[in-house]
């Protein structure tokens, strides 16, 4: 047999893999010459980017099981984000499970691309040394006339880049400056002043009324769907 050729990294220039994949020229300028203090928002051309990480691109990472269960979000606004068990068959994320919340109307993050796809990971890479700040990607697919996200806050700085689709966006001016972990966003994060027994019995009752307001029939028959359709046996 013909001995197998080398590997080899794949060179990328830095300009080809960097914030102009994110950005236009204003908008890099913009962010490495000075600090944001407020929203901005620029109109970019199709780069590299548009062309490899595309809807389907994220429809078949989704299809074929690849995507960790560890880096998946499952989410509908006003409520908190799913169990992992609700997307996931003997310890493995479940593609049908997926597809099916997505038709409900949640939104999936698919979380840290810069680690399982090596094109993601070749440009959080170079943004890195570009700016001196580590970084990491998220993809968000969110059916139509749905919202994933509640209102929050993030302590990061974000670059959004929507590829596809249409989002309306709604910002507020920050209650307080630099909003650290005593201002939590919802009552479902942990708090260490709150007592342990108060934070349980608010979760029974959050529980039962959740369980009080479930259409059963509906239910039932989504419980039969779900028994014939299983295609791995288990005990």
């Amino acid at each position: 047999m013909p001995d197998a050729a080398p590997l080899t990294a794949q060179r990328v220039g830095k300009d080809a893999m960097s914030l102009s994949l994110l950005l236009p020229e204003t908008g890099v300028a913009d962010l490495l010459t000075s600090w944001p203090d407020e929203p901005r928002v620029y109109q970019r051309d199709t780069t590299e980017l548009d062309r490899t990480v595309t809807s389907a691109f994220l429809n078949d990472y989704i299809a074929t099981g690849c995507v960790p269960a560890s880096e998946i979000a499952v989410v509908k606004a006003p409520g908190p984000s799913l169990n992992r068990d609700a997307f996931m068959t003997d310890g493995r994320t479940d593609p049908d499970k997926l597809r099916k919340l997505y038709r409900n109307g949640y939104t999936l993050r698919l979380g840290n691309l810069q680690r399982v796809i090596p094109f993601m990971a070749r440009v959080s890479r170079a943004i890195q040394e570009e700016t001196g700040y580590s970084n990491y990607v998220h993809a968000f697919l969110t059916p139509p006339g749905n919202q994933g996200l509640r209102h929050h806050w993030d302590q990061q700085m974000a670059v959004i880049v929507q590829a596809a689709g249409v989002k309306r966006w709604q910002l507020w001016r920050p209650p307080v400056e630099a909003p650290m972990r005593e201002f939590n966003e919802s009552w479902r994060v942990w708090r260490s002043g709150v007592a342990l027994a108060e934070r349980v019995h608010e979760t029974r009752d959050a529980l039962v009324r959740y369980l009080a307001a479930l259409d059963v029939a509906e239910l039932a028959l989504l419980v039969r769907q779900a028994a014939v359709t299983e295609l791995e046996y288990t005990t």
